[in-house]
């Protein structure tokens, strides 16, 4: 009976993590769920063998994190597959080591041995290979307050927090009845919560009003001619592979769409608005025809007395021998014009998405662009670009006012994406400006706070305006980078070694004693 019971204890405990799990993946996590699901999967690894629990939760997990993020990754199922089974084995690494190691570290550092692997196993699934920081829990966390720490620690700092909360609440729930031993534990984790909630609120409530604001607003073209110019790409592609590629016959059509966006932006110039950034790759253009076109943006942005950025994707005119030889052949950029006419800079999307995008784009520049203009200084990054925190901390260093992410999105990942560039946002502490196609164009200060959004499934289209702040908010992430990851990736290799060092020292004296 007392099995049976236990038996049902323990899965009843696995299934809530498991709920839990689900809920907190995919594009609307739940917040209260990051939390709670590695307070509950700790639990259960602490209550089995380590090997008992590698065996049950590694497949659960793997299909529960499939269902959850089910078109997030838009390859083929199989990859899918083995791409969530090695994450889900990596991400266990934590767990197994406190259900091994824990009861070789004394009380005061045990704690910390889980939450410092949780966040070096998070940093090393963050390079260009793996996806960056997708998939990372800390973006389903909303509270703003609390998001605030990652102008200090990055998105680390936050990670860090939600893993040691779980290693704590655990020891505090094995020591219900000698509270006595975890006192000092408890005290110093709510103290940190609280400090780090408040520096959070005092943040936000002391918040620096801006010197210099502009009106600016995001301009993403409608379903159809979205579906139009991505019907014309895809012929390419296609037609390309086949020998058959006819530029002329396709020019009318890119050509007209160039000019719809154009005479869309001068609209919102004349409306007030004074910066006008076009999405991702809103349209495209033949490597041939782009000093022409970019010229005729440049009389518009003169004309309209307003700052243009165009997103742009240029497809060079050699193509066929560039596909032959399987090189890329596109150029994905955007490109900032003044209101007397020229260009202020134009910047390449560095980062390329896994897959086809990588096949087919050429890399762009490591540097973030930066442009001096009157209002403050002004930078960009293309939409993959924005989910690699080290790359984007440029934007902090050059003490950007307005970073602008254009971006292109797909129906599953559209609340996720758009809440990662928000977290770049605080983390340098500029504002941001992200026109996206087919997903959430948004912009948001240099503290996280929205002021103005645009779904562009339910709008069909229609702009982002806004008034943002363009100036520099000094974030100490900015100064120090990653440290607190790279402190978390030396502490968790350094409570490895002490505990297996004590665990060894400890089988040599029983060895000794039972020998005597």
């Amino acid at each position: 009976m007392e099995n049976r019971n236990r038996f049902f204890q323990l899965a009843g405990l696995l299934v809530l993590a498991l709920v839990c799990v689900y809920l907190k993946g995919g594009d609307q996590p739940l917040e209260a769920a990051v939390w709670i699901a590695p307070i509950l999967l700790l639990r259960f690894f602490r209550e089995v063998k380590w090997w008992v629990g590698l065996l049950v939760t590694l497949p659960l997990l793997t299909a529960v994190t499939m269902l959850a993020d089910n078109g997030m990754t838009p390859i083929p199922v199989t990859i899918v597959i083995v791409l969530t089974l090695i994450r889900m084995l990596l991400g266990l690494i934590p767990y197994l080591l406190d259900r091994v190691l824990r009861e070789s570290l004394p009380r005061s550092l045990r704690t910390l041995l889980f939450a410092t692997a949780a966040v070096a196993v998070e940093a090393y699934l963050a390079s260009e290979f793996t996806g960056g920081t997708w998939f990372n829990p800390a973006y389903g966390i909303g509270n703003l307050p609390l998001l605030q720490v990652t102008s200090v620690l990055g998105i680390w700092g936050l990670l860090f927090l939600v893993y040691w909360t779980a290693a704590v609440l655990n020891e505090l729930w094995e020591q219900r009845r000698e509270f006595g031993r975890v006192r000092r534990l408890s005290i110093v984790w709510l103290a940190v919560i609280l400090a780090v909630h408040g520096f959070g609120i005092v943040r936000l409530h002391r918040a620096v009003p801006a010197a210099t604001s502009m009106r600016v607003a995001g301009l993403t073209p409608g379903p159809e001619y979205r579906d139009e110019m991505m019907g014309i790409f895809r012929k390419i592609y296609t037609d390309s592979r086949q020998g058959v590629f006819d530029p002329d016959s396709l020019r009318p059509a890119v050509t007209a769409h160039f000019r719809t966006l154009l005479a869309e932006s001068q609209t919102l110039a004349a409306g007030g608005s004074e910066l006008v950034a076009w999405s991702e790759g809103a349209t495209f253009l033949f490597s041939s025809d782009e000093e022409a076109s970019v010229n005729e943006a440049k009389r518009a942005a003169a004309e309209s007395g307003a700052y243009l950025a165009l997103g742009i994707v240029v497809l060079e005119d050699s193509c066929q021998s560039l596909l032959a030889a399987e090189q890329p052949f596109v150029t994905n950029k955007v490109i900032l014009i003044s209101p007397e006419g020229e260009t202020v800079w134009q910047s390449a999307k560095y980062h390329r998405a896994p897959g086809f995008e990588r096949m087919m784009t050429i890399k762009g520049d490591s540097l973030l662009p930066r442009g001096a203009i009157p209002q403050g200084i002004i930078t960009g990054a293309v939409c993959y670009d924005m989910d690699f925190p080290a790359y984007i901390r440029q934007a902090g260093r050059m003490e950007s006012g307005l970073i602008m992410a254009p971006s292109n999105d797909w129906p599953e990942i559209i609340h996720t994406h758009a809440a990662m560039a928000r977290m770049r946002a605080i983390e340098n502490g500029t504002s941001l400006l992200r026109p996206t196609s087919s997903g959430i164009s948004l912009a948001a200060d240099a503290y996280g706070r929205i002021r103005a959004w645009v779904d562009a499934g339910e709008s069909g289209g229609a702009p982002l305006t806004a008034v943002l702040p363009v100036h520099s908010l000094r974030a100490l992430y900015t100064v120090l980078g990653d440290v607190w990851m790279r402190v978390c990736g030396i502490g968790s290799v350094l409570f490895v070694l002490f505990a297996v060092t004590k665990r060894l020292q400890r089988k040599k004296r029983k060895h000794i004693k039972d020998k005597g």
